[in-house]
């Protein structure tokens, strides 16, 4: 659909034309394309031949080819026949399973064929479909010992008491037409139920069947290319087991540009937008996809030798669908543009590795989008969970949800199982694509699930790997951290410790001080105390020197007094006390005031013996004033003092107190 005229812009966006990682069902045969060959071949091989074996590389379309190519043009009018495709082979009761899926596949056809009969008569009332429960009723009753009473419902599905052949040739006579089994990932039948296992008593069954010139069924079995090794084990029972085979190649040039083009062309025809492929990006994917330029190992980082030739290059289909189903989410789902565009596949990819394509690169990150829908913490789960739904070889293979949390060293089951639903829920996203990695096969009581690709079982380890990577970064780092905050606890709860020890050993160191300060205050004091008491001895003892000096000078004992002086001035030096003592001076001035005391007191001597004689009378006056006279002339205070005057006063008053007996003192004139 490559115009070189602007798509139109006008109509709703719809859903995604790619079908990505998905194979096609048979709902999207329209858009499933560049197989119309090989749609025919397919059909003609399960008229013309009992057996057919389907054989390709894993990712060739094989499934695709099946459910949107040959079943819907099998279940076209003209074709009396029931399809049946099979493929849940992991179940260990699958063959009960197929039983059912017979029924099913019989029931489709019975209906078909009443409607078609009916739409032939004009004006005709549609009958009413039968159901599967009327079915499964009908042909058990049918198969019972009697008329009243049906075959027991475990007999019916089982293979001692109604082996398959009959099972089979019973339900084709039902609608007298044949059936076209497809047997599609049988590899994982050969895988599942090993020789010697319950599951592989299937082999004679199945060898009957196609021994079995009677039996109106015809059966292809499809399977990968290196898995035709395995169906050894079947050719002892099935001589011409590969005597008739069909290898499904990639696409061809045309068949890779019919399947970018064709579903644009679908998509605008049903009245969405109008999309077109820019021819730069065709032409760089048909470059990129080829099979000898793109896979997960890694001999295709390197150019191939061996170029194919350009009549013989063969482009790979299911790589093709993933990066037009990633094109097409960023260009139309977010942009809302009507271009897919070569910038947007050199921006998605700007992060490759040099030695790396393009394509490759968007193939291998397929999943990282889908992933991103997860929470981190599913996201890491799923990193330790799907690694065990590949094998080595990066081939598919299921597991229960207990025995997965097991391997994955999880203790939550309920987890697993949350997260596998999660990834096997088939529900589109707003753009349009199937968000499912995961379905889910066997009863629907205990289901198994599985990756619904092998050809991206590489990719999808490559994403657990990376993640896995993450989570061991993020561990480090985590470690590192929880290292780094507890070193800096520990320090934190050392540096408190010192600060305490230190402030505690300065409070001690403090204390210890203040206690030596008291200590020594305390000695020093005691020291000071008992200097001052010695100085204080000394200086009374000094002093005690000048007061004898004194009393000596003041008796006229001029020796005496010079040494109590000169003692009492080495006592002073000694305490280093400058006094100005000269003993001379200080034994004159003594002297002289001792004298000065000694006339004092014979003055008052005196005046005393005069008083008493002068109250004594007449008789005593001469001798009264004789003793005034001497006296005066001994105290020269008494220059004033009147002899006669004083007689006169003590001769009239004869109590006058005497003040050196206790009465209150005279005053003396002066």
């Amino acid at each position: 659909m490559t115009t070189g005229q602007p798509p139109q812009t006008g109509g709703s966006l719809g859903a995604n034309p790619y079908r990505g990682v998905h194979p096609f069902s048979s709902g999207d045969n329209d858009y499933f394309a560049g197989r119309g060959s090989e749609i025919q071949i397919v059909i003609s091989k399960l008229y013309g031949s009992k057996l057919t074996v389907l054989y390709g590389e894993s990712g060739c379309g094989k499934t695709s080819l099946i459910r949107a190519g040959v079943i819907p043009e099998l279940q076209k009018p003209e074709h009396r026949v029931a399809v049946l495709l099979f493929r849940d082979w992991q179940s260990p009761d699958f063959a009960k399973y197929l039983r059912h899926k017979i029924l099913e596949a019989l029931l489709e056809v019975i209906n078909r064929l009443r409607k078609s009969q009916v739409e032939s008569v004009p004006d005709a009332a549609l009958p009413a479909e039968i159901t599967f429960a009327e079915l499964e009723e009908a042909l058990r009753g049918a198969l019972g010992p009697d008329d009243d009473t049906p075959m027991a419902e475990e007999a019916f599905y089982g293979e001692q008491d109604l082996p398959l052949d009959r099972f089979i040739m019973e339900c084709c006579a039902v609608f007298s037409g044949q059936m076209f089994f497809i047997f599609d990932q049988f590899e994982e039948y050969l895988y599942y139920h090993p020789e010697g296992s319950p599951g592989a008593a299937f082999d004679a069954a199945f060898a009957r069947l196609v021994n079995r010139q009677d039996v109106p069924a015809s059966f292809i079995l499809s399977l990968r290319d290196d898995g035709l090794g395995k169906l050894d084990r079947l050719r002892p029972r099935i001589p011409y087991l590969l005597g008739n085979m069909y290898r499904l190649e990639h696409l061809t040039h045309d068949g890779a540009e019919e399947a970018m083009t064709r579903p644009l062309e679908i998509h605008a025809q049903s009245g969405y937008r109008s999309v077109d492929i820019e021819p730069a990006l065709k032409d760089k994917l048909l470059a990129q996809i080829r099979e000898d330029r793109i896979g997960f190992e890694d001999v295709y980082l390197s150019p191939r030798l061996l170029v194919p030739q350009e009549d013989t290059l063969r482009y790979k289909a299911l790589f093709l669908q993933i990066i037009l189903t990633r094109l097409w989410e960023q260009d139309i789902g977010k942009d809302g543009g009507s271009f897919l565009k070569l910038a947007t596949f050199e921006t998605l990819t700007a992060e490759k590795a040099e030695d790396e394509s393009e394509a490759r690169y968007l193939v291998r990150t397929y999943f990282d989008g889908i992933m991103a829908r997860l929470t981190p913490e599913q996201q890491d789960d799923a990193a330790e969970v799907l690694r065990f739904l590949i094998r080595f070889g990066g081939q598919k293979k299921a597991g229960d949800p207990r025995r997965l949390a097991m391997d994955a060293g999880i203790q939550d089951e309920g987890r697993i199982v949350s997260l596998l639903e999660a990834l096997a829920l088939e529900s589109d996203d707003p753009q349009g694509r199937k968000m499912s990695l995961l379905r889910k096969v066997g009863p629907p009581s205990k289901p198994l699930y599985e990756f619904v690709h092998d050809v991206m079982g590489l990719a999808l380890r490559d994403w657990c790997d990376r993640r896995r990577d993450d989570v061991f970064r993020r561990r480090q780092e985590k470690e590192l951290d929880l290292a780094e905050r507890r070193r800096l606890q520990d320090q934190a709860t050392a540096d408190d410790k010192l600060k305490a020890s230190r402030k505690l050993t300065t409070v001690v160191l403090i204390a210890a001080a203040v206690l030596v300060i008291m200590a020594a205050w305390i000695f020093y004091s005691k020291v000071q105390m008992r200097k001052n008491e010695l100085d204080r001895q000394a200086v009374m003892s000094a002093n005690a020197k000048v007061q004898e000096g004194n009393t000596a000078a003041a008796m006229d004992d001029r020796e005496e007094a010079i040494k109590a002086y000169k003692e009492a001035k080495v006592l002073f030096s000694a305490l280093g006390k400058i006094v100005d003592l000269d003993p001379e001076k200080q034994y004159q001035e003594f002297a002289s005031k001792g004298a000065k005391a000694k006339a004092r007191k014979d003055a008052m001597d005196l005046i005393e013996v005069g008083n008493d004689l002068a109250k004594q009378g007449e008789s005593k006056k001469a001798e009264a004033i004789e003793a005034y006279e001497k006296a005066k002339a001994l105290l020269p205070a008494l220059a004033d003092f009147s002899p006669e005057g004083e007689y006169d006063r003590w001769s009239k008053s004869k109590d006058v107190p005497n003040p050196d007996k206790g009465g209150p003192k005279r005053s003396l004139r002066r």
